[in-house]
């Protein structure tokens, strides 16, 4: 599947699978992860706790391959462009509070 789809668009981005994660309507596909269900289990247990930031899992494809909700934005990749480095990106991620005490 790398580099082509044949009606899902290929993003572009990415370092571990940079030309495999390929995009279709509303949900992404990419190679499937080893602990792909402990990930799933963690991003739905982040939803529960009220982060929206993050991709929501779809399942698996039969061939292994990982669907996720998609999630608009870029992806920071070296070398990394300034708003990524940035003191207020760091705060904006140091200073998120997903589950109150």
């Amino acid at each position: 599947m790398i580099g082509m789809a044949a009606d899902g668009e290929v993003l572009v981005g990415g370092m571990a699978h940079a030309g495999a994660v390929v995009r279709w309507g509303e949900v992404v596909e990419r190679p499937g992860p080893r602990a792909g269900g402990a990930l799933h289990a963690y991003l739905r247990g982040l939803a529960e706790g009220g982060f929206d930031g993050a991709p929501m899992p779809v399942g698996f494809t039969s061939d292994g391959r990982e669907r996720m909700s998609f999630v608009p934005g870029e992806v920071a990749l070296p070398p990394f462009p300034g708003w990524a480095m940035s003191g207020g990106a760091l705060r904006s991620v140091g200073g998120c509070q997903l589950f109150a005490s």
